[in-house]
């Protein structure tokens, strides 16, 4: 009984893993090259332990990353990074630009 009752919090922790944690999205392989329309979200990386810039290229894609910087520190339990100004890629600038 007692074993049960340590082991329910490790299965606990283990739900909450938010999937997105697991495997860094890289757009080369999800997206296409051609024109469409793209958002600039963040990935987990596991090698640096950080969350990156990526981009989105639709529905599907967004659902695979989170929406601020902030949101992946605090679901993937990133710990010594800071929230920082990520400079949004030229080409996003010009869409958005486009797009006014």
């Amino acid at each position: 009984m007692i074993i049960y009752l340590l082991a329910l919090p490790l299965f606990v922790v283990a739900l909450g893993d938010d999937p997105r944690c697991q495997e860094r999205y890289l757009v080369d392989d999800h997206c296409d090259s051609g024109p469409g329309e793209r958002e600039f979200l963040y990935t987990y990386d596991k090698q640096t332990e950080k969350c990156v810039g990526a981009e989105s290229c639709g529905p599907e894609t967004r659902r695979l990353l989170f929406s601020t910087q902030e949101e992946c520190i605090k679901k993937c339990n990133v710990k010594g990074q800071e929230i920082e100004d990520v400079e949004v890629p030229l080409e996003d600038r010009q869409i958005e630009k486009e797009r006014k």
